[in-house]
C-alpha cells in the first residue's frame, strides 16, 4: 500500500489532489474498473492536509496511463486506516464548481 501526501499548499493552492483524482478516475475507467477502487483518503497527519492510501496493484494502471501519483509519495505501508471510505472522483457539477474557484483564485492572485 503507497502513501500518498498532500499539503496545504497541494490542496489550497494547486488543486493537485483534485487533479489527480480525476486522472486515476480516467485511468480506472479506461482499464473497466470502478473510479472508486483501491484508494482511501483521509486526514493527514503532520504537515499533510490530506492522505490517500493507494493499493499496490493500482500503481502498474497508473503508471501505464501516464498519472503522475509518484512524485506525492511519502511511504509504503501495510493497510490502509480503518473506517475511511474510497476515495469517489468528483461528479460533473463538482468540477466545474472547483474548476470556476481555481479559475477565481488565479484572478486574486498577486
Amino acid at each position: 500500500m503507497f502513501i500518498l501526501g498532500f499539503t496545504d499548499e497541494d490542496v489550497t493552492g494547486g488543486w493537485q489532489h483534485w487533479r489527480l483524482a480525476t486522472e486515476c478516475g480516467a485511468a480506472l475507467e479506461a482499464e473497466g474498473l470502478p473510479v472508486s477502487r483501491g484508494v482511501w483518503e483521509t486526514v493527514g497527519e503532520g504537515r499533510y492536509l490530506v492522505e490517500w492510501y493507494l493499493e499496490d496493484e493500482l500503481a502498474a494502471i497508473f503508471d501505464r496511463h501516464g498519472v503522475g501519483w509518484r512524485r506525492f509519495v511519502i511511504g509504503q505501508g501495510p493497510g490502509r486506516r480503518e473506517g475511511h471510505p474510497p476515495l469517489v472522483a468528483p461528479t460533473e457539477e463538482e468540477r466545474e464548481i472547483l474548476e470556476e474557484r481555481r479559475r477565481a483564485a488565479r484572478k486574486i492572485a498577486p
